[in-house]
């Protein structure tokens, strides 16, 4: 268990400080690294003198392995909260089914303000239309916060010519050559998944989607020519657009994305598509009104600082602050949103 004292710098932190690299934007794998000593095991904060009503120990759960977005930002966050919500932050990792374990273990955690969940908003706008028996929903939790959203997008890749610039002319494109209509995904039943669906409905093209099992093969997919096109979460495409082996031809939101400012949305093209990816944090249903205020505050609080502002950029995410109410009428409309989407796709996932 690694423990940073109140003034101290990890060696790996020293190596990818912002002071050390002069605020420049730090890379996806150089954010990684920083946090690689410490993704073995639970990461622990022990704060300086503690402050009035403050809990003894926050444990925030994420529900994936160590290394991956959700997990780097937890723990940044976790540094951010220590000494403002709880004298001690630990973060722990309790992977498996695509989040639903950690989502239930801290469902079934007291309701005393010291556990917190970390997680996409897929699990609680996707997974309650897609799972027959989903072992919880939105009413077994707390909202607390909304940390950023990361915009969804559609790119093509070397398949497809080089004279297809745009999403109509990719539209174009497809409608004239069906054996290359199939994008693809990092997952069956993912967000980037029902994107695509709402493409085809909303573009009235048919496209089928090709299942990978993450980001990383997604791309090489779509780098190889595997398959022509793709519906990802823009950090799982950006780094490749930017060196011009793939094409973001359009992006869900309702403004452009700062990431790729040059990328028109769905709505500004004239399609009814959207649905950003969100990256929530949850306290047990029952927790005090006061524990759910207190964190919800200072988590507003971290998301100025530039080490958590720098890793969700890195991530393909940008800060958004939601509080509680305001969460939970968002996760309504998405969850009501989304229904008709997937049905229409006919999918069901496997239990």
């Amino acid at each position: 268990m690694l423990i940073i004292e109140k003034g101290e710098t990890p060696m790996a932190e020293k190596r990818n400080s912002p002071e050390r690299s002069n605020h420049r934007r730090l890379p996806r794998r150089r954010v990684l690294a920083a946090l690689a000593m410490a993704t073995a095991m639970p990461l622990v904060w022990p704060a300086g003198p503690a402050r009035a009503q403050q809990v003894d120990m926050l444990t925030i759960v994420v529900p994936f392995p160590p290394g991956g977005s959700t997990d780097a930002i937890a723990r940044l966050l976790g540094e951010e909260l220590r000494g403002k919500y709880a004298k001690t932050v630990i973060v722990e990792n309790k992977p498996g089914g695509g989040g639903r374990i950690g989502t239930v273990s801290v469902k079934d955690s007291a309701p005393d303000g010291k556990t917190a969940l970390i997680v996409p908003a897929v699990g609680f706008e996707i997974y309650p239309h897609v799972y027959k028996s989903l072992s919880y929903s939105i009413k077994d939790f707390a909202t607390v916060a909304q940390l950023g959203v990361a915009p969804m997008v559609y790119s093509v890749g070397p398949k497809v010519p080089a004279d297809v610039k745009t999403f109509p002319d990719y539209l174009k494109w497809v409608k004239g050559h069906q054996d290359n209509a199939f994008y693809a995904t990092p997952g069956a039943g993912s967000l980037a998944h029902f994107l695509g669906v709402m493409v085809s409905r909303g573009a009235d093209v048919k496209l089928d989607p090709v299942h990978y099992s993450g980001d990383a093969p997604q791309a090489g997919a779509l780098l190889s020519g595997e398959v022509a096109a793709s519906a990802s979460v823009i950090g799982g495409i950006i780094a490749h657009a930017r060196k011009g082996t793939a094409r973001i031809l359009a992006a869900t939101g309702a403004e452009r994305s700062s990431l790729a400012p040059d990328v028109p949305t769905f709505k500004e093209l004239g399609f009814d598509i959207d649905g950003n990816l969100a990256l929530d944090l949850f306290m047990p249903a029952g927790t005090p009104g006061e524990n759910v205020d207190k964190l919800s505050e200072a988590v507003k609080g971290a998301l100025d600082a530039p080490k958590i502002q720098e890793a969700m950029k890195t991530f393909g995410f940008e800060p958004a602050y939601l509080p509680p109410a305001e969460l939970a009428s968002d996760l309504d409309a998405r969850l009501k949103r989304w229904g008709p989407i997937v049905e229409a796709s006919g999918f069901k996932a496997d239990e």
